[in-house]
């Protein structure tokens, strides 16, 4: 059986690529062609009031026919947020950062898959008591919100406790060498976001989707600033940000950036909306360094996909 057959068959999709529900970063038109590509495009509904999750789903269903998912942060949405989700109805719910055993049976009550992120083995081994439908193993190399394990050694030690269940690769995967590593590892299927988010559909400032191409791994940085400045709490949590003078200047000064919280959030504010990089919150992953150009979504899709399969093509051929 082909790697990712019984992923895609589950989730009714061609190729085993999610594209990750990266909050506001997302949109209907970013998943409509994901998902009309073959592989599964995710909105995030975060930052989104519920009327907003209401259009936005209208949208992707006005422009594709093809299964398409809602990312919900369990520690952060509010009960509004669950019910615009649930009224909606979508396909593949994908959730994270938190226990999804209270929201399984309205889940099941929409008609939803669940895929369920976690950082950790316990949290693998949670999910797969709460009965949901596959699992994303997030290694830290991933953007914005991560754990603190590598997703090399985190996969397969999910997969090891899946007890059955698909699990999907997630941190730092760019290109069809790291989905073939992923399937190599056990996983049956990629979780992408920042390699999505150099799209032209992605609602992202011009610049910022420059300064993904080609950006050096090292350059992804590990750091607590962005929600020490938003004043958020994800329990078990980090952030992987670009450095740049924001990150630099009050990096390791808690206390002062919490007494001019205020101040920054209006710098931070107005610099995204003059396309300051240096003074904005810039969220990506480690793979950044395999970015090589800005690629609609529909098509990157695919050629990831047919990247995966001659690399998997050439290892097999040199077993024999």
């Amino acid at each position: 059986m082909l790697p990712g057959t019984r992923l895609s068959a589950l989730l009714g999709i061609d190729v085993p690529i999610l594209q990750a529900g990266m909050s506001s970063y997302t949109n209907a038109a970013l998943v409509s062609s994901v998902s009309d590509a073959g592989g599964l495009g995710i909105l995030g509904c975060l930052s989104r009031q519920p009327e907003e999750i209401a259009q936005e789903v209208a949208r992707i269903r006005s422009l594709t026919d093809r299964p398409f998912g809602l990312n919900m942060v369990l520690a952060q949405c509010t009960p509004a947020q669950w019910s615009a989700c649930f009224a909606a109805r979508p396909p593949v719910l994908s959730t994270a950062w938190g226990d999804v055993a209270p929201i399984m049976k309205r889940a099941r009550d929409a008609g939803c898959l669940v895929v369920h992120q976690v950082n950790t083995v316990a949290g693998a081994r949670e999910a797969v008591r709460s009965g949901v439908d596959a699992i994303v193993a997030q290694g830290t190399e991933g953007g914005g919100h991560v754990g603190r394990v590598s997703t090399m050694t985190l996969v397969p030690q999910v997969v090891d406790v899946a007890d059955g269940i698909p699990v999907i690769a997630a941190g730092g995967i760019a290109d069809g060498r790291g989905i073939a590593a992923a399937l190599a590892l056990g996983a049956e299927g990629v979780l992408i976001g920042t390699r999505f988010l150099a799209t032209p559909e992605a609602p992202l400032d011009a610049g910022w989707k420059a300064a993904l191409v080609g950006s050096p791994a090292e350059l992804g940085v590990i750091t607590d600033v962005p929600d020490l400045i938003w004043d958020i709490d994800w329990p078990g949590a980090t952030c992987r940000v670009l450095r740049n003078s924001l990150v630099e200047r009050w990096e390791g000064k808690t206390e002062a950036l919490i007494a001019a919280r205020t101040t920054v959030q209006a710098r931070v504010r107005k610099a995204s909306e003059r396309g300051e990089l240096a003074e904005m919150v810039l969220y990506a992953g480690q793979g950044t360094g395999l970015i090589r150009e800005i690629t609609p979504a529909g098509e990157l899709t695919g050629k990831l996909w047919r990247e995966s399969l001659e690399v998997l093509s050439r290892l097999t051929a040199g077993a024999h």
